[in-house]
């Protein structure tokens, strides 16, 4: 009920601007409640009337407080992000649908519906603190899903776009369209779009979007994506059976995949029907795939 009432919310924000006034009030929301939680709990432990372990007691507890709000915010704020990209999509749409062509460039994502928020993989980070005791680590961990780190690699050269509804997901910003448009709409953005990103599947929508893919002579400016199969976290994407269909696929069209790469992989054909170049994909390497992203966006170009 909460989740949907935040979302009623951050989808009241029409322009860039008001969302854009949503992500500071919630960065400034953040800070205050650490701030708040910590002068609060200060003030508590402070009273001469309380003992020893009560006071510690009452400082956490109103730390850890100012600590699950300052969450909260960060949380809504991160929606309000992904509210900006859903809206710069929706704008792009506008502009091509009306036969403009958008201010800015932007980048096409097209992959399954059955993969969103599918992949992912968890860091662990040890961090060395040096105490009076001696030197300790502090682990901590770090959740990496795999559309928000492409989101953020191709950030240089446009804006990540794909199709679905609204703040369904933080990553691309979505584009929602009626089901009797769509295959022109994709057409459309295919050919506009200045790199194309694609998560092959054989299966229904995704399917006719990389056989049109391969037909239009567009593919010199995708880059095709073998997920990590250690990061599939959902028994409704399996990328081994996903990608050995889509070799079948492209087989068909005369195109030649490569086999499937455990660890996951980057590939680009350039003109050809074999890849011309192909780069191992580390999820938690942003600026590792960025100067890969860029590198074929400039020999696509």
């Amino acid at each position: 009920m909460i989740n949907r009432a935040v979302r009623r919310l951050v989808m009241t924000a029409k322009t860039d601007t008001s969302a854009n006034r949503g992500q500071w009030i919630c960065i400034l929301g953040m800070f205050g409640s650490v701030l708040l939680g910590a002068i609060g709990g200060a003030y508590v432990a402070s009273r001469p009337f309380l003992g020893g372990l009560t006071a510690l007691s009452l400082f956490l507890s109103m730390v850890a407080i100012g600590m699950i709000v300052a969450e909260g915010f960060f949380s809504v704020e991160g929606l309000y992000g992904q509210r900006r990209r859903d809206l710069a999509a929706e704008n792009i749409w506008t502009m091509l649908r009306d036969g403009s062509a958008p201010d800015n460039p932007f980048v096409l994502y097209l992959r399954p519906f059955s993969s969103t928020d599918a992949i992912s993989e968890t860091k662990v980070s040890a961090i060395p603190v040096q105490t009076s005791g001696g030197r300790q680590l502090i682990i901590g961990t770090d959740n990496l899903e795999f559309e928000t780190q492409i989101e953020q690699a191709v950030r240089p050269i446009g804006t990540l776009v794909g199709l679905g509804d609204p703040l369904e997901h933080e990553g691309a910003g979505r584009i929602r369209l009626h089901d009797d448009i769509w295959q022109d709409a994709v057409r459309k953005l295919m050919h506009e779009a200045t790199l194309i990103i694609l998560l092959p599947s054989p299966d229904g929508g995704t399917r006719w979007e990389v056989e049109t893919l391969l037909r239009s002579g567009l593919l010199q400016k995708a880059i095709i994506v073998d997920p990590p199969n250690h990061a599939s976290r959902r028994k409704t994407y399996d990328p081994v059976s996903e990608w050995a269909e889509a070799r079948r696929v492209f087989a068909e069209q005369g195109y030649t995949l490569p086999e499937d790469a455990p660890d996951g992989q980057l590939i680009w054909f350039g003109e050809g029907r074999a890849p011309a170049d192909r780069h191992q994909l580390s999820l938690d390497e942003v600026a590792d795939m960025r100067r890969f992203f860029k590198r074929i966006a400039r020999q696509a170009a």
